[in-house]
């Protein structure tokens, strides 16, 4: 089945790296994506957080592109730029009209082999990335996913929230942002994506050029880190008093990650099914009909060496023992009997119109090429993605839900009122 992603085509980088560029000529627009393969999970506790704070020091200057230069020159050519930090990954980017492709790569080149690494620069980043702890943990939801992971994966590096937390930021300085620097921003760790109106050679001999000077530098591959992310042996509870007008609660599975590839569609249809949507099982249940809730939703996400299988839902105070049996009710129905054919259509119609409409720009597509890159270790992966999807049938559902959540631990995390908590 064709996607929107194929065809591209891949070159190793001299010296390391990957380069991957797919041609689209209908738009004189061109992505130009740098991935770098670290991320928190390749941090270390005491400086939780340095991954995205050296994301922040990127657009910092270097000697030949002064601080703000970067965003000034992008911004005169009509393009934008930003970046991500995220578990295993932290990706750099610039979307521009094609005839300033030379620049852009120019730019995010010379920032990722000089980045100027100042004393002060670091410390009026600390305030900002400080405030945007802050804003996190204010945020019922974005607190909620954070201890979440901080519960299922307790004891591992995907417990680290990727902003990092207030007592470890103390602990990052421009030394340690150089040593960090130092073992992780070599060339075999990076991925350049390049997507847009620019020919295959041409990609190749500009994204060559700018990179030589950083030929002989080496990094440490995230891949040499043993990460055996184990299952919860009990359930976990973990409650968190907050004086709101709705409680925010989540329970988490333990289900396998990337290098169990076959298995990642069935997750993702079963959790589109069970709780994706208007017409899925868990909203039409606890929403529609027992108005016990007033938001819903079954996800699933995939790292590298481990996955998770989530449901949220807010309700109001009071209502918590409701909705757990109502939810844990629907949940052994399904195993127990099985989701209806309609319902496997609609997820299937769900996650394939989502991959398409979430892969309609250069700047998406670069997006999914360079995750697939380096989350799954190879982008070829996502041009099975929609015929696996079509793949999947309601016994396969069954099977990996009854394998991954019928009678084992999980993670259940609650966020609200304390005085109203049963």
């Amino acid at each position: 089945m064709k996607t929107p992603i194929s065809p591209y085509h891949r070159t190793k980088i001299d010296g390391g790296g990957t380069l991957l560029v797919k041609e689209r000529r209908d738009q004189p627009i061109v992505a130009v994506n740098f991935w770098v393969a670290t991320g928190s999970a390749n941090e270390d506790p005491n400086v939780n957080g340095i991954s995205h704070f050296f994301e922040h020091i990127f657009f910092k200057g270097t000697e030949k592109y002064p601080k703000g230069e970067m965003d000034r020159r992008v911004k005169a050519m009509g393009g934008y730029n930003n970046a991500a930090t995220s578990y295993e990954f932290t990706h750099y980017y610039i979307v521009i009209p094609s005839w300033h492709f030379r620049t852009a790569v120019d730019l995010l080149a010379d920032a990722l082999l000089h980045p100027a690494i100042d004393s002060e620069d670091v410390e009026k980043e600390r305030m900002i990335i400080r405030e945007e702890i802050r804003r996190r943990d204010d945020n019922p939801g974005a607190r909620l996913f954070t201890l979440l992971q901080e519960e299922i994966f307790d004891g591992t590096p995907y417990a680290f929230p990727i902003l990092g937390r207030e007592e470890s930021l103390k602990n990052i300085g421009a030394r340690e942002l150089e040593a960090y620097y130092g073992r992780h921003y070599g060339l075999p760790n990076l991925v350049v994506v390049v997507v847009g109106d620019v020919a295959v050679g041409e990609a190749e001999e500009v994204v060559g050029e700018f990179l030589k000077s950083g030929a002989g530098r080496r990094a440490e591959r995230p891949d040499r880190r043993e990460l055996r992310i184990l299952p919860p042996e009990r359930k976990r509870d973990r409650f968190e008093n907050k004086d709101i007008n709705q409680v925010y609660a989540a329970i988490g599975f333990h289900t396998p990650g990337m290098t169990e590839r076959e298995l990642i569609p069935t997750l993702e249809v079963a959790a589109t099914a069970l709780g994706g949507g208007k017409s899925s099982r868990l909203y039409q249940r606890l929403l529609e009909r027992e108005k016990l809730v007033s938001s819903i939703e079954a996800w699933h996400m995939e790292l590298r060496h481990a996955g998770v299988f989530g449901i949220d839902t807010i309700f109001r105070p009071g209502r918590e023992r409701e909705v757990n049996q109502c939810l844990f009710e629907e949940i052994r129905r399904v195993i127990d009997r099985g989701l209806e054919d309609e319902e496997i259509a609609r997820a299937k119609v769900i996650l394939r119109s989502s991959f398409l409409y979430e892969n309609e720009t250069n700047g998406s597509i670069s997006g999914t090429l360079g995750y697939y890159e380096v989350g799954f270790g190879d982008a070829d992966v996502v041009l099975t993605y929609l015929e696996r999807i079509d793949r999947v049938g309601k016994e396969e559902v069954r099977a990996v839900l009854d394998q991954y959540l019928k009678d084992r631990p999980f993670a259940r995390v609650v966020i609200g009122p304390e005085e109203e908590r049963i």
